[in-house]
């Protein structure tokens, strides 16, 4: 990613990565059958972020939205945590 941000940048295209962490989604039902939890209980996935929840798809898909925009024209070569503060809860548990 930042590799192609600057092999792109003097075109005016910018690359941008998006990096999700517990979204409700099938994949995540699937995560929860395998860790033999509640699919009604979640905590053992929100208790790992900051927000205490998983990420709806739409707020990832709203962060795709913005990056995509005219108002994020100036952002390149980054990654883009949508993820409630998982990694760094990890980092400070």
């Amino acid at each position: 990613m930042r590799t192609l941000a600057n092999e792109l940048g003097s075109d005016d295209v910018t690359v941008n990565a998006v990096c999700p962490g517990w979204v409700r989604t099938p994949m995540l039902g699937a995560s929860i059958d395998h860790a033999s939890a509640d699919p009604e209980e979640l905590s053992e996935f929100t208790d790992m972020t900051l927000i205490g929840r998983v990420t709806e798809p739409e707020e990832v898909t709203a962060a795709i939205i913005f990056l995509a925009s005219p108002g994020a024209r100036s952002i390149t070569g980054t990654a883009l945590p949508i993820e409630g503060g998982l990694m760094e809860r990890r980092a400070w548990p």
